[in-house]
């Protein structure tokens, strides 16, 4: 019985392993028929992920209406192709024309659309209002833009794109990773970079890396390999290319998989990133898909050990982390500016081209955000119960202003590098906007201040009677500003007193026919100057009312003098107003000066340029003796700078005279050439240091002449050209260390600067001195001579560079701008933040209206005690009818953190509630962020365009090499702590204290009420376009989810619903997340990681399971054994077989793809 028992166990044991033996036999021969091509490659050497995109330009050859309709066509082809066959798919990259288009569909047609988008057949990427450029943009604006179309995105569709696509922007600078990291992206996708870096990014496998400008703001990117067109010969659009057919698929298959042979070999995966498209492409999409159906399906039949598939960028990016998550990506530290396409073609160009274009971008970004700081103030502190204020219209023109001022961040718009009709519709359209935030600010004033409807307020502050009137300045910043106020009046002797009834001291200053901000001089002689302090988003009122003279101006005489190389007679309406004239000639240096106490300014009475300044602060004296130059060219166009030579003198230069004026508040100096008008001011008696120690420029440039492109220079230290220094380009943001290379040509030396630039400076006895420079636009900047920082100001071109625009800069336009430049400040925390708050308030001037009588209403936003080192920088109203506000709150502090208590930033009598941490695009709760893909770090890697690719295990950071500069406390902070920097965890707000790192911005959606109040129904005002039939919104959601072929999981996260006094849902509507995803997001500590360190599942799971389960896992041992040695052995067999009959199939050699096609780096329509 016994023998029985063991024989049948045996015969179980022999029949079991036999069953084994034949089950690993069949898998082996079905790998053999699948390596041998039976089955097709399983395991290709090269995944191709195809992108069939089209790439669109809102305004450049073309206005961004004229472009309109070519764009719908574009969409309703390519959905009419998505429809038509399954396995297509196709890429679009931004909001504003594909909203207008989607707008006006018919019902059906939208729910077409947006079953596309849910199944992820039609992905938008980057998903701003449009494409940004990134080297003149504020950082503000970049924010804006991206919310724009993305709280669209999520309105329309509840998506939230995952992939940024800056394709086309022309160089890539490092506010972008810092930015788009803070709003959710996963991945980000360039092309633009130097032709010199993309090689050595070949060469070194690096088109991948992991771009980490700051310490905790790190993004994924890839650089395109060859532009963001189709294979060369594969875009069937374009005239000539031969079409796909049953006669040449052969060879035109075998032109597509040696191109993407040469590309592999530049990657350290076999996945590649082809985008298939171009500028306005698949205007004829059945075109361009057929012939792609028929090339990919012929090459996916081949052995060929190449597979191509249609693909969106997001599934690229996902398949990429999935496949390969032990490859290591190297790590980036700097940005990729400046860029050139050839050795002689650098894009520096387009930092200065068409300034009046970027000055007026900035002006409207400065009114909209106060208008809409107040808007949301006022609506809840004022009642609505008493009112006839339009809060409805004054919403959704709000909106409307902020898509205009969205769509000129395009970067053919305020990069000046489109052609005239187009500069001068998107002035218009900026005008327009100005126009609209000036009124609709001017109403919130009167409303706020209960100012009577029929009571005229002007914007101008100009007195020409006797009247009470009322000057009311408003500051739309966080801190307490004082500033100098200046009243054109027909007297010079007033009575003016604040809002306590406190007498001001004021100072006279004899206008001239030559002042041009004085329209009519002879009935405004005399400018008032006052200084007020206005509190943080809040108003001041002074009152103002002239009185009789009772001298004959000799009390101005000593304090008022102009010097002229003309004739005396010729300025006779200067004397008449009390003001000394003199020779030009006949006076020594010495009578050139002005002063305060802080500085003395002296002038060349040769050029009336600033000659040298003396800092009393630190006792050391500062040489300019050229301030403003010119290059000459022949070759230089929008785009790109080619200069002949050396700035040069400006030709034709005089002066006409010096006007100078010394009082208690001011002293200025007011000089007039043949070509400038330059007007610099200094502030007297006042311990603010953002007044005394800056020294405030204005400028008014006459037209240019052919050819010529004008700089502005500013000279530190003796100009002693063995002085070592150091640029740092001021971004608004960041203080950027920039490497101004000599190998480069002078082209190639210059860099973006948005906001400004310090120029650091060290002469051989350890010595150092500092210029601070800010600036109200963008323009490019270099440094010259070790001493001067080097301003690119205007630029008048006469012939075109050859990058597709076809039309020369010919702008023979004036240009009036702003600067301030300081001598006392250095780098540590309190002078970064001292740049920061001067930047704003240069760039958000206080506002100033005059009234007629008295003005009794008074009206406060924020707390006085509003926290020193914070600026609020977005204060919006989420929606018509709601009481949420999303705010975005900047840590200035370089090395600080700061704590803020929300109750207390708002004055009294409102109330905050329901405080909510967003992302900074407002679309999801940081605390609900959902697990990034994962990108393992290799070391860090420096490009430089001038050096073959160096490796470091250092960043950038305050060193030689370029990158965010900190200050000396930060830097000493970051030693101490080195990790507190780099990951920090998102905490639930449970109360009204938060937490903002250094340098850093975070957003929040709070609800704000009046104390004890509520707002009144006005659901039946609603009509903007976006915000209307709310309730319509909800059905459109809901009818998405309601499809029969969705799977029900897919509708598992619920609608919040959009009612009268809720706010505006914006969490993202996530779709087809398996089970396991979601179980290991619950366990993911909620943070932005990069590498992170697996754990070991499978000895949790062990450790919990009960005894009888175990041992019923350890009879089962020696099978598992025999299972994995099959394994083994098939993996083994199948590598073995794969390289027998790799043989075969007589692979080519991989050879090294050219770098640049003939029109790669060229934007081609």
């Amino acid at each position: 019985m016994k023998e029985r028992q063991i024989m049948h166990q045996r015969s179980l044991t022999i029949g079991k392993n036999g069953l084994f033996l034949f089950l690993l036999i069949i898998i082996l021969f079905i790998n053999i028929l699948e390596i041998n091509g039976f089955f097709g490659s399983s395991n290709p050497d090269i995944k191709v992920f195809l992108i069939p995109h089209s790439h669109i330009d809102q305004g450049w050859l073309r206005t961004v209406r004229e472009y309109q309709s070519e764009t719908f066509t574009i969409l309703d082809n390519s959905v009419n192709s998505l429809l038509e066959k399954e396995h297509r798919k196709f890429v679009w990259g931004d909001v504003l024309y594909f909203k207008e288009w989607f707008e006006q569909q018919n019902p059906q047609r939208q729910q077409q659309i947006k079953k596309l988008v849910k199944s992820k057949r039609f992905e938008i990427v980057g998903g701003g209002w449009v494409q940004t450029d990134e080297a003149c943009v504020s950082y503000t604006s970049i924010i804006n833009e991206m919310t724009v179309g993305h709280e669209y995105l999520l309105r329309r569709f509840g998506i939230r794109p995952r992939v940024a696509w800056q394709i086309d922007p022309f160089g890539h600078e490092g506010r972008i990773p810092q930015l788009f990291s803070e709003m959710g992206f996963d991945a980000l996708v360039i092309n633009r970079v130097h032709f010199a870096i993309k090689q050595v990014m070949k060469d070194e496998k690096s088109l991948q890396f992991l771009w980490n400008i700051s310490q905790n703001k790190t993004i994924f990117t890839e650089v395109l390999h060859t532009h963001y067109s189709a294979p060369r010969g594969f875009d069937f659009e374009n005239a000539g290319v031969e079409l796909i057919t049953d006669h040449n698929i052969d060879r035109r298959a075998n032109e597509f998989i040696d191109d993407m042979r040469k590309r592999s070999a530049h990657y350290r995966t076999g996945y590649l990133l082809v985008p298939f498209g171009d500028d306005f492409k698949f205007k004829s999409a059945d075109r361009q898909f057929s012939n792609m159906d028929r090339l990919i399906d012929y090459i996916n039949k081949r052995n060929s050990g190449v597979t191509v598939q249609y693909s969106t960028v997001t599934d690229y990016f996902e398949a990429l982390s999935q496949d390969f998550k032990d490859t290591k990506y190297p790590v980036v530290k700097h940005d990729f500016v400046p860029y050139a396409d050839n050795s002689d073609s650098y894009w520096t160009g387009y930092f200065t081209s068409l300034p009046n274009l970027k000055r007026a971008a900035r002006k409207a970004e400065s009114i909209l955000t106060a208008t809409e700081m107040l808007y949301a103030l006022a609506r809840v502190k004022m009642t609505h119960e008493h009112t006839t204020f339009n809060w409805v219209d004054t919403f959704n023109s709000i909106q409307r202003s902020r898509q205009t001022v969205g769509l000129v961040q395009h970067h053919d718009a305020i990069t000046g590098t489109c052609r005239k009709h187009v500069y001068n519709d998107y002035m218009s359209q900026l005008a327009s906007a100005i126009q609209d935030m000036k009124f609709l600010h001017k109403s919130l004033v009167k409303h706020v201040l209960e100012i009577k409807e029929d009571t005229t307020v002007f914007e101008k502050l100009e007195i020409d009677n006797k009247e009470q009137h009322t000057i009311i300045v408003h500051n739309s910043l966080s801190h307490s500003v004082r500033q100098t106020i200046n009243v054109d009046s027909k007297c010079k002797i007033a009575t003016i007193t604040d809002s306590e009834k406190n007498q001001l001291d004021y100072q006279v200053i004899p206008n001239a026919d030559y002042e041009q901000q004085v329209e009519d001089a002879s009935r405004y002689p005399y400018g008032i100057y006052f200084s007020v302090n206005v509190d943080g988003q809040g108003f001041e009122s002074i009152s103002f009312k002239c009185k009789d003279s009772i001298d004959h101006n000799d009390d101005l005489i000593d304090t008022n003098v102009l010097y002229t190389n003309e004739p005396t007679s010729n300025y006779n309406t200067f004397t008449e107003r009390g003001v000394k004239v003199k020779q030009l000639s006949s006076v020594s240096e010495k009578d050139l000066i002005i002063e305060n106490d802080i500085y003395q300014i002296t002038l060349d009475k040769e050029t009336g340029y600033l000659k040298q300044v003396f800092s009393k602060f630190d006792n050391k004296l500062h040489v300019t003796n050229l301030q403003f130059a010119e290059f000459k060219t022949v070759n230089s166009g929008s785009y790109i700078f080619r200069p002949m030579n050396d700035p040069i003198p400006l030709e034709n230069q005089s002066v006409k005279f010096i006007y100078l004026s010394k009082g208690d508040f001011i002293e200025r100096a007011y000089i007039r050439t043949s070509r400038i008008i330059i007007i610099i001011t200094l502030t007297k008696n006042t311990k603010d240091l953002l007044s005394s120690h800056f020294i405030d420029f204005k400028f008014d440039i006459n037209p240019l002449p052919e050819n010529s492109e004008m700089v502005a220079r500013f000279g530190v230290g003796n100009n002693n050209r063995n002085d070592k220094n150091s640029m740092l380009v001021y971004d608004g943001f960041n203080f950027v260390k920039r490497t101004v290379h000599q190998s480069a040509p002078q082209s190639g030396r210059f860099y973006p600067s948005t906001n400004g630039a310090i120029l650091k400076t060290t002469d051989g006895s350890s010595s150092s001195s500092q210029l601070t420079v800010l600036t109200d636009h963008s323009m490019a900047v270099t440094t010259r001579d070790n001493n001067n920082l080097e301003f690119m100001i205007h630029r008048r071109l006469m012939r075109d560079d050859g990058r597709g625009m076809s039309e020369a800069n010919n702008d023979f336009s004036a240009l009036k701008f702003r600067t301030s430049i300081s001598y006392t400040l250095g780098t540590k925390n309190e002078d970064f933040v001292n740049i920061h708050l001067k930047s704003f308030l240069i760039n958000r001037q206080l506002i100033s209206y005059l009234v007629h009588g008295n003005v009794k209403g008074v009206f406060t936003g924020f707390n006085n005690n509003f926290p020193k080192y914070i600026e609020m920088i977005t204060l919006q109203a989420r929606g018509i009818s709601s009481d949420e506000i999303g705010l975005r709150l900047q840590n200035l502090h370089p090395s600080k953190e700061m704590e803020i208590d929300l109750t207390k930033l708002f004055s009294e009598g409102v109330e905050i509630s329901d405080i909510r941490e967003r992302s900074l695009n407002y679309i999801y709760d940081r605390k609900e962020e959902k697990k990034k893909l994962r990108f393992k770090p290799d070391r860090v890697i420096a490009f430089d365009f001038t050096k073959q690719v160096k490796k470091t295990n250092e960043g950038g950071q305050n060193t030689e090499e370029e990158g965010v500069f900190l200050s000396d406390e930060a830097i000493a902070a970051m030693k101490d702590n080195p990790t507190a920097r780099k990951l920090l965890s998102f905490e639930d707000l449970g109360s009204a204290l938060i937490k903002i790192p250094p340098s850093s911005i975070r957003t929040y959606f709070v609800a704000l009420t009046p104390t004890g109040k509520g707002f009144v129904n006005i659901e039946d005002k609603i009509d903007d376009e976006d915000q209307m039939s709310i309730i319509k919104r909800i059905k459109e959601i809901d009818e998405i989810n309601s499809y029969d072929d969705i799977e029900e999981e897919e509708r598992e996260v619920p609608q919040e619903k959009l009612l009268e006094n809720q706010r505006i849902p914006i969490e993202p509507q996530e779709v087809e997340e398996n089970r396991e995803e979601k179980e290991e997001e619950k366990k993911e500590d909620k943070r932005v990681i990069i590498e992170e360190n697996h754990e070991n599942y499978n000895r949790e799971e062990t450790e919990n399971k009960p005894e009888e389960i175990m041992e019923e896992e350890k009879r089962g041992i020696p099978y598992l054994y025999f299972i994995i040695g099959a394994v083994l052995l098939i993996v083994v067999g199948r590598y073995v077989l794969k390289l027998v009959f790799a043989k075969r199939r007589g692979r080519r050699s991989k050879t090294i793809l050219p770098m640049l096609y003939e029109n790669a780096g060229v934007k081609t329509h």
